[in-house]
């Protein structure tokens, strides 16, 4: 499976995609207490799979550990960055309490989500 990583990171980052179209438009992230989560953590999933093929295009392959280490710190930066792009664009809209508590959750979802796919992503299998 020498392609799988590119593959999962594709099929990661279309669903994403589409899932926010369609949360968009039908206005699941007000109606779905839970949609948005699962959109934050499916957007860490595919954010560190992304990291981790890059990754492993650009350079010798790391050891297991640094790998996930590199891809958790990529997402926490751009999860940290799209929380403030919300912030500044006033498109953060807290369905379940405040604004704090909603940055946290979809913080914590990202991170989640981005160790998740570390671990598959790092698996031999997937390496390019």
């Amino acid at each position: 499976m020498k392609r799988g990583l590119l593959i999962l990171t594709f099929v990661s980052v279309i669903v994403l995609g589409a899932l926010h179209q369609i949360g968009s438009l039908f206005f699941l992230y007000w109606d779905i207490v839970w949609f948005d989560t699962f959109v934050h953590f499916l957007g860490g999933f595919a954010v560190a799979l992304l990291f981790l093929w890059f990754w492993y295009r650009a350079r010798a392959l790391p050891s297991r550990s640094r790998a996930i280490f590199l891809a958790l710190i990529f997402v926490a930066i751009v999860s940290a960055g799209w929380e403030v792009f919300e912030y500044i664009y006033d498109i953060a809209n807290p369905t379940g309490g405040t604004y704090q508590v909603d940055t946290l959750t979809d913080l914590f979802a990202d991170i989640v989500g981005g160790a998740i796919a570390a671990f598959v992503g790092t698996i031999k299998k997937f390496h390019v």
